[in-house]
C-alpha cells in the first residue's frame, strides 16, 4: 500500500488488491494518536479537497440495559438510534452477556448524534479539545458552528483540555488565567452551563510522584437551556478507572434506574486456571488429598478421594476466589475514597497498590471467562465477555452426557441409571 499527502491532514492510499482495500474500508474504526481516520473510495473526477467524509464506524456499548433487552431483537433497535447498525454482538441464539450492548455503527461524524423520544429531538455532542492552547480558540469557535446547525435540546460531554476555574486544576504550574476566562466567556455566549457532578472531582492524573503530581477537571458535560428543560433531572457522575488516567463520565438523563437482572449460575464442581494463580493452591491440594485418602484402590475409592477434594477446592474457592467480582466492587470503592480524599504521599501509594492488585482480579476474571470458552485468544481488540459466555454455552452443549451404552448395546438414557453405571 502507498500512501501521499494531499493536504493538511489528508491523504490518498493506493492499494495493491481490491480485497485488502474493502479489508480497510469495513474493519474499522481506525485510529492514529487517539483521532479516527475517516475514510471514503475515491473518485478521480473529485478534487481529493472537495471529498465530503460522512461515514464512521464505531463500536458502540450500550449501558445498563434490563436483561430482557440484551438481544438483537429488543437492544439492536436502540443501538439503531445511533445509526445504522453492522452487527450486534450476540451469541447464536442473539443474546448478548456481560454489562454492556456491544454494535457496530456507522454514522455521519459531521452531523450530531440525535434520538427521537415521543416526538421530541435532542442532539448530543462528544468533544475533544485542542490540547495545544495557542489553537485553542479555534476549538471554541467549532463549538459556535455546531450551535448554529439547529435549535433545540443539546448536551455537550467530553475532555474539554480546559478548566472553569483554578480549583479544578492541581499541580506545580498555574493554570493560564486568560484560558479559563475563554472557555467561561465560550459557555456563556453560547449558553451553555455545565452539570456538575457527583464523584471524584479531578477526572485526569498524570499519575507522577507527589511533587509532579498533576490533577485536573478536563471531562465534564455541559448543556444549554432547552436540554435542561426536557431533562430537569440528568445527572452526571465521574466513575474511577483502574487503567487509564481519565475517569469515566457517566450521564443519567433519568434518576430512574432500570432494574437488571442476572441469568441463573450454574452450580457445580469445576476447576478453574485461575487457581493456578494463588500460592496456596498446590498445598491445598496435597493436603486434601491426604485428608480424604481411602485405602481401596476401587473406582469407588479414587471417586471418593476426588469428592472431598473437590469440597474442599469449592469451600477454598468460595472464600478466596469465587467472590472476584464482590473483591473488585469492594476495591473500587476504596479506589474512589482515596481518589476524593485529600492528596499525600501515602495516599498515592496506596492508589498505586490497589490499582495493581485490580489489574490482578481483572486477570483472574478474565483467566475464568476465558477456560470457560477453551479460548486463548481474544476478539474484536478487546476483553469481549460476551464472546467467552457464548463459546462456554456451547461448549456446555457438547460436554453432556445424554446417554451410555450398556454391554449388551443398549442405550441409558436415565439420569439415576447413567449414574449407576459410572458407580
Amino acid at each position: 500500500m502507498k500512501i501521499r499527502p494531499m493536504g493538511p491532514n489528508l491523504f490518498l492510499a493506493e492499494f495493491s488488491s481490491e480485497k485488502d482495500m474493502m479489508h480497510v474500508m469495513k474493519g474499522g474504526p481506525w485510529m492514529l494518536s487517539k483521532n479516527a481516520i475517516l475514510l471514503k473510495i475515491f473518485d478521480p473526477k473529485i478534487e481529493p479537497a472537495d471529498v465530503v467524509f460522512d461515514q464512521l464506524y464505531i463500536w458502540a456499548r450500550i449501558m445498563r440495559l434490563g436483561f430482557n433487552l440484551m438481544n438483537s431483537e429488543r437492544g439492536g433497535p436502540l443501538a439503531g438510534r445511533l445509526g445504522v447498525v453492522e452487527k450486534l454482538d450476540v451469541d447464536e441464539n442473539g443474546r448478548a452477556w456481560g454489562s454492556y450492548l456491544r454494535a457496530r455503527v456507522v454514522f455521519n461524524p459531521t452531523e450530531p448524534v440525535m434520538r427521537a423520544d415521543s416526538g421530541d429531538t435532542w442532539r448530543a455532542t462528544f468533544v475533544y479539545g485542542e490540547p495545544r492552547r495557542e489553537k485553542r480558540h479555534e476549538f471554541w469557535d467549532l463549538l459556535r458552528r455546531l450551535r448554529d446547525q439547529r435549535e433545540g435540546p443539546w448536551i455537550c460531554c467530553g475532555d474539554f483540555n480546559e478548566v472553569l476555574t483554578h480549583d479544578e486544576y492541581y499541580g506545580s504550574n498555574d493554570r493560564s488565567d486568560a484560558q479559563m476566562q475563554l472557555f467561561r466567556q465560550c459557555l456563556e455566549d453560547y449558553g451553555l452551563v455545565d452539570l456538575g457532578f457527583t464523584g471524584p472531582k479531578f477526572t485526569w492524573t498524570n499519575k507522577q510522584e507527589a511533587e509532579t503530581n498533576v490533577r485536573v477537571r478536563l471531562d465534564r458535560a455541559v448543556v444549554n437551556g432547552a436540554f435542561s428543560n426536557r431533562f430537569d433531572d440528568c445527572r452526571v457522575e465521574n466513575i474511577v478507572t483502574t487503567t487509564s488516567d481519565h475517569l469515566e463520565v457517566l450521564i443519567n438523563l433519568s434518576s430512574f434506574e432500570i432494574p437488571t437482572e442476572r441469568p441463573p449460575v450454574q452450580s457445580g464442581f469445576r476447576f478453574e486456571a485461575a487457581w493456578l494463580r494463588t500460592p496456596d493452591y498446590k498445598e491445598l491440594m496435597e493436603q486434601s488429598w491426604a485428608k480424604g485418602a481411602s485405602p481401596s484402590v476401587s473406582l469407588q475409592g479414587t471417586w471418593n478421594n476426588l469428592h472431598s477434594v473437590a469440597v474442599s477446592l469449592r469451600q477454598w474457592s468460595r472464600d478466596t476466589f469465587s467472590s472476584v467480582r464482590k473483591q473488585i466492587k469492594k476495591m473500587e470503592r476504596q479506589l474512589l475514597y482515596l481518589r476524593t480524599g485529600p492528596f499525600s504521599t501515602a495516599s498515592l501509594t496506596e492508589t498505586r497498590e490497589i490499582e495493581r492488585k485490580l489489574c490482578e482480579l481483572f486477570e483472574r476474571e478474565e483467566i475464568i471467562a476465558r477456560q470457560c470458552s477453551r479460548v486463548d485468544w481474544l476478539k474484536e481488540g478487546d476483553r469481549n465477555m460476551s464472546f467467552f459466555h457464548s463459546r462456554a454455552s456451547a461448549r456446555r452443549r457438547a460436554n453432556t452426557i445424554k446417554a451410555l451404552l450398556r454391554e449388551d448395546g443398549t442405550k441409558c438414557d436415565q439420569l439415576p441409571a447413567i449414574k449407576g453405571m459410572v458407580e
